[in-house]
């Protein structure tokens, strides 16, 4: 669980921050389209790096209502992260 913490705290500090989007696209600028989907990725990577901590650490509880609330918020913010990932790729 801590190395897919660590990996997606690294793939949201990657597709979020202007200075490290070299990696992604070394030789060539992203459109505008390319970085709004990269951002809104980038977010969504950091909230599942964050939901992945949150049961990690609170793995001592054993409760089911835990990991059924964080699937349930998790599974929210999928749907927000799909339908403004859609809304780029109509728009533009």
């Amino acid at each position: 669980m801590i190395y897919g913490i660590v990996l997606f705290s690294f793939l949201s500090f990657v597709f979020s921050s202007p200075r490290w989007r070299w990696l992604i696209s070394a030789d060539m600028s992203l459109s505008l389209r390319e970085e709004k989907a990269g951002l809104l990725f980038g977010r969504y990577m950091r909230d599942a790096a964050a939901v992945m901590l949150l049961l990690w650490l609170l793995r001592t509880l054993n409760h089911p209502w835990v990991y059924v609330a964080a699937g349930c918020v998790f599974f929210l913010r999928t749907l927000g992260f799909l339908i403004h990932m859609a809304q780029v790729f109509i728009k533009d």
